[in-house]
């Protein structure tokens, strides 16, 4: 598929009612992507859509970020946060992290004291507040399903997916449609297509290149001043 039309709307289907048609299986390319408005939206890539977070969090705001989301896991946060005894135990705790300054301390507990409020309202809080942002919420989901969930992550039997991985042009897949059930698994041996080897994008990253432009603007290799890093637990 040519790099340029990658973009466009199709329909994956992994039902076994009909034809296998997910990314890099059927007639979808691996690299197929969904127009911006259809997909969810991300700080990375969205740009038309005003979703970028932009200038980028620095790495202070991610440290404050991940402060308040675990600050909010702890039950009854609500009121705690209005509890000097808590609080004082909850300074102690956040100060042993290097990037959260007293200044940051203090921008979080006022943050906390203003979600405190929305949440007796709403029964909500925002774990992530950004150029995106995501909300989490103990009663969103009733009381039932939450305890079958609850029950059925205690006991899982979990297989590795390095031991079967997927391969292209070795793993053989039900192209056609198809299910494997738990009764009688062994009798589906042996069948299935073979994967195709997606044609790889003539794309990669360009080092030499990107370092030579640090050179060039004036920004030493050794200095991250004017820079932003990324943190990969929001990513």
């Amino acid at each position: 598929m040519d790099e340029d039309n990658h973009i466009r709307e199709f329909t994956m289907d992994n039902s076994g009612q009909g034809p296998l048609k997910i990314l890099g299986l059927g007639d979808i390319s691996l690299y197929s992507e969904l127009p911006k408005n259809l997909r969810f939206h991300q700080g990375l890539d969205d740009w038309e859509e005003g979703w970028v977070q932009k200038p980028r969090l620095t790495a202070r705001e991610l440290a404050m970020i991940g402060l308040t989301n675990f600050l909010t896991d702890i039950p009854d946060w609500h009121i705690d946060i209005f509890n000097d005894k808590d609080i004082a135990i909850w300074h102690e705790m956040a100060m042993k992290n290097k990037l959260i300054s007293e200044k940051a301390w203090e921008w979080c507990l006022a943050e906390l004291r203003d979600r405190a409020r929305l949440f007796r309202t709403t029964n909500r809080v925002l774990a992530l507040d950004a150029g995106a942002c995501v909300s989490k919420s103990d009663i969103t989901i009733p009381q039932p399903p939450r305890e079958s969930c609850a029950r059925l992550s205690r006991n899982c039997a979990l297989i590795d997916p390095s031991l079967y991985p997927l391969v292209y042009g070795k793993t053989k897949a039900l192209l056609d449609g198809g299910k494997v059930g738990l009764n009688g698994f062994s009798k589906s041996y042996g069948q299935g297509i073979t994967t195709e080897i997606p044609r790889v994008h003539p794309k990669g990253s360009n080092v030499a290149g990107a370092a030579y432009g640090l050179k060039n603007s004036g920004v030493p290799f050794y200095s991250d001043e004017d820079l932003y890093r990324w943190s990969t637990n929001y990513q």
